[in-house]
């Protein structure tokens, strides 16, 4: 994975395009927006060893969304949001019922980040012609190292290097950024590079 070429990270890129449109109408009708416009600003591979950098900082306070998927292939997917956006997210969902991130609150942060990473996962599913099947999502408050070791010590994670999604989107109100990583378990990111480029 560390020698991945332009066609695949164009590739990757254009997932995230199609994965974050998927999102986009059921995004609006949460957030009660017309319009939400997503956008996949940069898609890179970073060392794992780097990701917490590139995600921040590792003592960076966030907002953690993971999904475990099962199917025919195994990987997780982490949509990490600095704690300002998560509590704006959170006030917007709830139209201000939310008392920062409480209970209430990280409920509707872990449902946006849901449907993200369901976004993607069907662009995923349909452009490979496999099932994927995502487990309820988990949500935490830490700091971005903290979250993500965890996620990687139960990912059986043999990738040294990690496709990493910086997306955002824009409503009249609400302006979020966060990243979209995919964590695949062995052989995984193989099984979708041969499925979408060498038509295996």
């Amino acid at each position: 994975m560390k020698n991945i070429n332009s066609q695949q990270l164009d590739l990757l890129k254009e997932l995230g395009n199609i994965g974050m449109g998927n999102a986009t109408s059921s995004l609006s009708a949460m957030l009660k927006e017309e319009r939400v416009n997503m956008f996949v600003p940069e898609v890179s591979v970073v060392p794992l060893s780097e990701l917490p950098d590139c995600m921040g900082g590792p003592e960076k306070q966030v907002t953690g969304i993971y999904v475990k998927v099962g199917g025919d292939i195994g990987l997780y997917m982490i949509f990490i949001v600095p704690l300002d956006s998560a509590e704006n997210l959170a006030f917007t969902v709830t139209e201000g019922m939310a008392e920062g991130l409480d209970e209430f609150g990280l409920s509707a942060v872990a449902e946006v980040g849901n449907i993200l990473t369901a976004g993607y996962l069907n662009a995923l599913s349909f452009l490979m012609d496999m099932t994927l099947v995502p487990e309820p999502p988990g949500v935490a408050v830490d700091m971005t190292e903290a979250i993500l070791g965890t996620i990687l010590a139960e990912s059986q994670v043999v990738e040294d290097f990690i496709v990493l999604i910086k997306t955002s989107f824009v409503t009249e109100k609400t302006n979020i950024q966060g990243f979209l990583t995919i964590i695949p378990e062995k052989d995984a990111f193989e099984v979708i590079y041969n499925m979408l480029l060498k038509g295996a």
